[in-house]
């Protein structure tokens, strides 16, 4: 019985150990952040690169905003006058009083022709005192009778009219075929051109920065957990030391030695450990999340992995130089708009409009579609500025301004090609430094277990040894450092190529 519940016992320890092992299991198997989950958070969450595709979404939104000159557009308009002025002659009446409706399209064609059709409704009512009749009596005793008289007519006083009209007016020298309309559209796109692919060049900056923040941070863990395994030998050998001098076997010296070794790499563990928490806040910051605190681990970097590291972007286009190359157009473009926006101006116009006349409102305002009372105008028109020194000192300063983003295209294009090739010599010999440094870290490992093993013997000194170990740490450190170096050069060689 009592073994029993001995085997009882024994069982509920182990049932409720289980518990509590998964979940020490849990907590060690910290989740790794790869690096397409970080760039799709620093996508989503950065308020920088929402506002840049916030704009570049604004650009293509306003692509065809230039369209809005040639936009068909409707007017109207009612009015009501009372005008009681002194007459200027007595057919003017003593008060006059009208109500007007028109309405109607105006459009501005690709090809510079100035369209308008309108209808126009007019109700006037006339109060003045009637003509008299006569003019005198005649010889005769008759009365003479006044032409005049028939201006009494109500239908005079009180009447409506209506019209239909059509009005054309097309350039012959300024904006010929609507080419000011097409140099406005040139000059509207390019600058839109121009701040879409900055906004772009700018996603792929702080894409390519994420992207270094996230293979730094790495680096710096992987140099944390280098000092740290250089402070626990450190440890081991202050230890072994420490022993020795308990029992009279080495001089206290060694022990000062290890001692001075042991604190040295303390210091630059904490060093270490800062680099990475500062780090550790830049890579928060990029995805919107504050402190310095991680909630994932990120993926480690091998040397392998940095030596088949290949480019995507295989040429020097850089979008700065798109957009200085749009820029450069625009610029072009508002000089050839300048020039033509002070062309003298000849057009030939005309017009022609359908009229009504009637008591009746109604009958006023159909008749207006009838063309048997037209209004027929032709004619040109003229006009030219006279300050021509003005606007030649404006023009040539539009030119020398796109002389100046001409130069400002072929200057970046020029540093472009060179930090292009430059970066490639670098990353070249970037490869070769990780190589020797992967090299060098393995030959002075096997140098330090090999002078591990003659301490043991007692054949080599303390100092020697932490020599090596010193000597071991520094060249794990190297090794970081190269691959942080072709890291950086990688970072900046995304920065060439189209847009992402």
């Amino acid at each position: 019985m009592r073994h029993l519940s001995k085997k009882q016992g024994t069982l509920w320890v182990k049932c409720l150990a289980l518990p509590l092992s998964l979940g020490c299991w849990g907590v060690s198997e910290a989740r790794t952040l790869t690096l397409e989950e970080y760039l799709s958070q620093v996508r989503s969450s950065n308020q920088s690169m929402k506002s840049a595709q916030a704009s570049i979404e604004a650009t293509r939104q306003r692509e065809n905003s230039s369209d809005l000159i040639t936009t068909p557009q409707a007017f109207g308009q009612v009015a009501h006058t009372v005008d009681e002025k002194p007459p200027s002659s007595f057919l003017s009446g003593d008060k006059m009083e009208a109500t007007s409706y028109s309405f109607g399209v105006q459009k501005i064609w690709s090809f510079g022709l100035q369209s308008q059709i309108s209808y126009n409704v007019n109700q006037v009512e006339l109060e003045r005192e009637d003509i008299p009749t006569a003019l005198g009596v005649g010889g005769n005793g008759a009365l003479i009778p006044n032409p005049l008289a028939a201006l009494n007519d109500e239908s005079l006083k009180k009447f409506a009219e209506g019209r239909t009209q059509l009005d054309l007016v097309q350039p012959l020298w300024k904006n010929w075929l609507g080419r000011e309309y097409d140099l406005t559209r040139e000059t509207t796109q390019a600058k839109l051109s121009a701040q879409r692919q900055g906004e772009q060049y700018k996603i792929k900056a702080m894409l390519a920065q994420a992207e270094f923040i996230y293979w730094q941070l790495a680096l710096a863990t992987d140099a944390v957990r280098t000092q740290e395994g250089a402070l626990v030998r450190f440890q081991k050998i202050r230890d072994w030391v420490k022993n020795r001098v308990n029992m009279s076997l080495a001089d206290r010296a060694d022990l000062l030695q290890a001692e001075a070794g042991l604190k040295a790499r303390r210091f630059e563990l904490e060093i270490t450990e800062r680099d990475r928490t500062s780090l550790q806040r830049t890579f928060n910051s990029l995805r919107s999340v504050p402190g310095d605190r991680l909630d994932a681990d990120v993926m480690p970097i091998s040397s392998r992995m940095l030596s088949d590291m290949s480019m995507a972007a295989g040429s020097i286009k850089r979008l700065d130089i798109e957009v200085a190359r749009s820029l450069e157009k625009a610029a072009e473009s508002e000089v050839q708009q300048w020039r033509e926006k002070f062309k003298p101006d000849v057009s030939i116009f005309g017009s022609y409009a359908m009229n009504s006349r009637d008591d009746s409102l109604g009958t006023a305002a159909s008749d207006a579609f009838k063309s048997d009372k037209p209004t027929m105008i032709i004619g040109v028109k003229f006009s030219t500025p006279l300050d021509r020194d003005l606007i030649n000192r404006e023009r040539q300063g539009l030119v020398k301004a796109s002389e100046s983003a001409r130069l400002d295209r072929e200057q970046k294009e020029f540093n472009a090609r060179q930090e292009w090739e430059d970066l490639m010599r670098q990353l070249s010999d970037a490869r070769t430094r990780l190589q020797l440094a992967n090299e060098i870290e393995s030959a002075q490992k096997q140098k330090l277990d090999y002078e591990k093993n003659r301490l043991e013997r007692g054949r080599t000194t303390t100092y020697q040894i932490l020599l090596f170990e010193q000597d071991y740490a520094s060249a794990q450190l190297g090794t970081i450092k190269a691959k942080a170096d072709i890291l950086g050069i990688i970072a900046k060689l995304k920065s060439f190529g189209d847009a992402a």
